[in-house]
């Protein structure tokens, strides 16, 4: 086997059963997103069909909740994400706790803030998190056999590895894959389900609190009435 390349039968070698829950920050401003650019409820029930047509396909049959097929339909950029390219099925992604949850969505709104000419700062913006049960055959990158490329694929400038070795894991029927998160806070691991069948459960839970992220250029900070989280872009660079 090439260092370079993992082939779905080398990945297949490494696969385990593997059962817990996954967490997601889910915002709260997508009604709100698509109402500032109508004028009407008539259009806004318009743009809103629009925008699912836009969704990927492939799940119309699943168990699942609308919302979990809402997450695993949203397509990618033009440019693709870690783990999809624009013809890929969906991918949904989380943490294995809310912490981790949170550190990772603060690192990707610093990131976007940090390629930003001009803007210093992300105002508060409101998310709940979100529950899903998960029993799948997973890859767990964190362990030895994936330390060789480890880092490149966990925190990759060029993201056709990550892609590339996600095609791999599907095609060697992989549901979810276990990483280190890209905030690198020393602590807890992101997930991607590759796929819906990885979900053990069709209903979600939604957490009742409301936490507001705030991101400037010296990281992201978290804020409810009960929780207060930190997040410093020191470790990020």
């Amino acid at each position: 086997m090439s260092s370079n390349i993992w082939t779905p039968h080398d990945i297949a070698a490494e696969a385990r059963a593997w059962q817990g829950v996954l967490w997601r920050m889910e915002s709260m401003q997508a009604i709100a997103s698509t109402m500032k650019l109508v004028d009407t409820n008539a259009e806004q029930d318009v743009l809103e069909t629009l925008l699912a047509r836009s969704e990927r396909p492939g799940l119309d049959h699943s168990p699942i909740s609308p919302r979990l097929r809402t997450l695993f339909k949203q397509s990618p950029l033009p440019t693709g994400s870690r783990f999809q390219t624009r013809t890929d099925p969906g991918v949904m992604v989380g943490a294995d706790s809310p912490n981790a949850a949170c550190a990772e969505l603060g690192y990707w709104r610093w990131r976007f803030l940090a390629d930003c000419t001009g803007l210093d700062r992300l105002d508060p913006s409101p998310c709940r998190a979100l529950e899903v049960d998960i029993a799948a055959r997973a890859i767990d990158m964190r362990i030895a056999a994936f330390d060789a490329q480890g880092k490149r694929r966990q925190y990759p400038k060029l993201p056709q590895a990550t892609r590339a070795f996600a095609q791999a894991a599907r095609a060697a029927r992989i549901g979810a894959i276990l990483y280190k998160p890209a905030h690198q806070s020393g602590t807890g691991c992101c997930i991607a389900l590759l796929s819906a069948a990885a979900i053990a459960s069709p209903r979600t839970r939604t957490q009742t609190e409301v936490l507001y992220l705030c991101v400037d250029r010296s990281g992201a900070r978290w804020r409810s009435e009960r929780t207060a989280i930190d997040v410093s872009a020191d470790r990020w660079g």
